[in-house]
């Protein structure tokens, strides 16, 4: 809480507060009052209404009736105000996310898990996906080290985003379900800006047959389900748990990509701590929210190795 000094003779607005405390002045223009909006004494309308009242006694008992239409005419309300402010002091929180049923890279039972919230229509993600995620992948996630779990968070498009669609339903189509995934999230990527153009769209699916006959699949049935949207209940699911995870700790939001790190455990959720400086809005530890670089991500491994 702090105090502010209003130095210039101005009306104060009496709705701004809760409560005054009337302190007259004698041998001055003015009558000085407080306001502390942390006490609700009274509803702004009766607040109002005692204040004049308090006001014009204060005249009458100061100056005598003779002298009041006189001083009303002088009278400057000067104030204190005491006003309700926001820490901007680190604050501790943390979160649990699900890895759902979601697709993944590496060993189930890794010792760390990574959750990935991705669009597949983010130039963040594709910069991640290009320059950092290769590193985790030969360091981390192919030595048994880290299960990296990928969920869908799309910019545009919500469920029915093609690329979302497309690459959870070639996923469908195979026994191999994560290898799958991963190649059509590698094709996307690779073809970032041809699969974000709509007037492409004949272009992207014939490199979607391709990549689907050399995986043994047929094209036609992935092209068909991500044009009626079948994951979309899928895909809303995963936006709507990352905006909750948001939610639970009084962010607006968090962007994409944003990761959390933990350690693997037997129900599925990541546990991941954090500090959040609500006067920058940075968030630091368990919870990576952006294109970082890769030491970012090995800083915060090792330390759950």
């Amino acid at each position: 809480m702090s105090t502010k000094e209003h130095s210039d003779n101005r009306e104060f607005k009496y709705e701004d507060a809760k409560y005054a405390e009337i302190v007259e002045k004698k041998n001055s223009d003015y009558i000085e009052f407080r306001f502390d909006i942390s006490k609700n004494i009274l509803p702004i309308s009766v607040f109002s209404s005692v204040l004049i009242s308090s006001i014009i006694i204060s005249i009458v008992l100061g100056l005598g009736l003779r002298n009041i239409a006189l001083e009303i005419s002088k009278i400057q309300i000067k104030g204190t105000e005491t006003q309700q402010t926001v820490s901007t002091d680190p604050v501790s929180y943390t979160l649990k996310a699900s890895v759902d049923d979601d697709q993944f890279l590496g060993k189930a039972d890794a010792p760390v898990t990574i959750i990935e919230f991705l669009a597949f229509d983010c130039p963040f993600c594709q910069r991640h996906s290009q320059q950092t995620l290769p590193g985790l992948i030969k360091n981390y996630i192919d030595q048994g080290k880290v299960k990296y779990v990928f969920r869908d968070s799309p910019l545009s498009g919500g469920g029915s985003n093609y690329q979302a669609n497309v690459a959870n339903c070639a996923s469908s189509k195979s026994s191999n379900r994560n290898e799958v995934y991963f190649k059509f999230h590698d094709l996307i990527f690779s073809n970032f800006e041809d699969f974000r153009d709509e007037s492409k769209r004949e272009k992207v699916n014939q490199k979607i047959k391709e990549l689907a006959a050399s995986l043994g699949l047929d094209g036609e049935k992935i092209i068909n389900c991500a044009t009626n949207s079948e994951f979309k209940d899928e895909i809303l699911k995963d936006q709507n748990d990352l905006n909750s995870l948001a939610s639970s700790v009084g962010l607006g939001g968090f962007g994409v990509p944003t990761f959390f790190i933990g350690k693997t455990s037997s129900d599925g959720v990541v546990t991941s701590e954090i500090t959040y400086n609500p006067s920058n809005n940075d968030i630091q530890g368990q919870v990576i929210n952006g294109a970082w670089p890769y030491s970012r991500f090995e800083q915060e491994i090792n330390k759950l190795l």
